[in-house]
């Protein structure tokens, strides 16, 4: 099972979340480092898959708790809609 394990409170930048994700998951070359690329190369896995988010309730960080939630709302999505996909959301 392919396997990807992202934390909020990372001081990763959004691309290099993007990356990290594309990286472990094996996407594509042409991965687009976006919500609707991710949802397309999610959505078209063929092996099981499973992405664990780790979300982090007293995150300052407006921005970073947006783009998890948006994270979180796409791969959920898209686990609903492919069989595949697995997300296990933890929150500390």
């Amino acid at each position: 099972m392919a396997t990807v394990k992202i934390r909020e409170a990372s001081d990763a930048s959004e691309q290099e979340i993007f990356q990290q994700i594309a990286k472990k998951l094996k996407f594509p070359d042409y991965f687009g480092n976006n919500f609707a690329a991710l949802e397309d190369c999610l959505g078209d896995m063929t092996e099981s898959t499973r992405v664990d988010i780790v979300r982090y309730r007293d995150d300052p960080d407006p921005k970073r708790r947006a783009f998890f939630g948006t994270l979180c709302a796409v791969v959920a999505r898209v686990a609903l809609e492919n069989p595949n996909v697995h997300l296990t959301m933890y929150e500390k």
